[in-house]
């Protein structure tokens, strides 16, 4: 095929262009000296490129800054209700981000985070652990592992109850399965097991309503699985009681816990299945899983969240006197936005009710709390601008009172709270808090 005659016209025109630029002895001279450096920089780019290929380095060297949290949590709940998961370790986040940014083989990596999944699951008194991409996905996983296992499924109604998600456990069971429920709302007792005359392939799944299934023993039969939405590794103390840890289920019994990497643990919002290795082979083996289990990625983010301790241990460990001490401080700068002052704070009152670690959960601590009154606004209409804010604050209403809990918030934190409630910034120099 010919070029057309107007192709070569634009052609002549751009080399006669080109040639008289050339004649112009700057232009050489700038033309020559970009070519050298581009010829001195081609080597080490290179070079560069290729060493970070090999070690599987991050091929952006643009740093990554973490920014603080955009919400800061004053309501008394650890986590649950408006609280979208909870705090999540920086190095949990860091790990995400190098595996987004590394060039090495998916197989490989998949292995690797396999083996440290695993060295988890041991320290816990399991065989090994899987990450989901969540709680429905977890709830198809164990139904899918029944079906697998050639067994019933059996879910005691008191245990029929909503995930995190919202979705009832029924109606996520039986995405995979058939759901056989047992006994009545109130609870099951040792006949109504005796009746249904398990077998050992029989599946058997409960929540944390566990104690009013009544199982008659450890010769129930069938493979018993708990969803456990909060619970930590090992047991935590510093409560009014001992919530569920994965050690203490797998030692209770159990044999397959399905709990969440986020919350309590400190990870990101996909569910962790921990077993008998023969079971979660079997899982592993199902074509389910393909769909179910979560991306490389987020089971990184995993492994690092569970090699860390929570977030919710640190909290826990802030002593009932330094809460008291910053209640003090805060409430002492707050004092000076009286009305008077031309402040909005018309009263500020230290409280000492409990902090939650999940909302509609029984486990609480001491903690300390500022109860204030606007003297303009009504403490709804408070709440709600303060979520409009950057930071936005968190906070509960009870009796007209904006509730302002110091459990969950970081003492680094105080002079963004004290700001965002109305104080001044030249109250907030001094940080004083032991």
């Amino acid at each position: 095929m010919a070029i057309p005659d107007w192709t070569v016209e634009l052609l002549k025109r751009q080399i006669n262009d080109i040639a008289v630029q050339l004649k112009n002895p700057e232009s050489i001279h700038h033309l020559r000296q970009r070519a050298m450096e581009f010829l001195h920089d081609l080597p080490q780019t290179a070079s560069r490129f290729w060493e970070q290929a090999r070690e599987g380095g991050a091929f952006s060297s643009v740093p990554v800054y973490l920014s603080s949290a955009s919400v800061l949590n004053a309501s008394g709940n650890f986590c649950g209700g408006p609280v979208v998961g909870a705090p999540v370790r920086s190095s949990v986040i860091h790990a995400g981000v190098l595996d987004w940014n590394h060039f090495r083989l998916e197989q490989e990596h998949q292995s690797s985070i396999q083996h440290e999944l695993s060295k988890f699951a041991t320290q816990v008194g399991a065989d090994d652990c899987l990450v989901s991409n969540g709680w429905d996905a977890s709830c198809a996983a164990v139904a899918a592992l029944a079906t697998q296992r050639g067994g019933r499924l059996f879910l005691p109604r008191c245990c029929a109850t909503k995930l995190p998600s919202g979705r009832l456990i029924p109606e996520a069971l039986g995405a995979a399965a058939d759901v056989v429920e047992v006994g009545a709302v109130d609870g099951v007792d040792a006949q109504q097991w005796q009746r249904l005359s398990l077998q050992s392939n029989d599946t058997i799944v409960f929540t944390d309503r566990i104690d009013q299934a009544c199982l008659p023993g450890p010769n129930l039969g069938g493979l018993l699985v708990q969803l456990a939405p909060h619970a930590t590794l090992h047991p935590l103390s510093g409560c009014n009681e001992t919530p569920p840890s994965l050690s203490g289920l797998l030692s209770a019994g159990i044999q397959l816990v399905v709990t969440s990497a986020a919350g309590w643990l400190g990870g990101p919002a996909c569910g962790l299945i921990f077993g008998p290795r023969s079971e979660l082979q079997s899982l592993r083996e199902c074509s389910l899983w393909l769909a179910l289990q979560a991306n490389v990625t987020v089971q990184s983010m995993a492994t690092a969240a569970l090699a860390e301790r929570s977030p919710l241990h640190d909290f826990l460990e802030v002593s009932l006197e330094n809460l008291q001490h910053r209640a003090q401080h805060l409430s002492t700068r707050l004092a000076a936005c009286a009305p008077t002052e031309g402040g909005c704070i018309a009263e500020c009152l230290i409280t000492e009710e409990a902090a939650r670690l999940a909302e509609g959960q029984p486990f609480w601590v001491p903690s300390r709390q500022l109860a204030l009154r606007h003297a303009t606004l009504a403490a709804k209409d408070w709440a709600a601008s303060l979520l409009r804010q950057q930071p936005a604050v968190l906070a509960d209403v009870q009796d007209d009172r904006l509730v302002v809990d110091l459990r969950w918030i970081d003492a680094g934190q105080d002079a963004a709270l004290a700001q965002a409630l109305g104080a001044k910034p030249e109250f907030l120099d001094e940080q004083d808090v032991p």
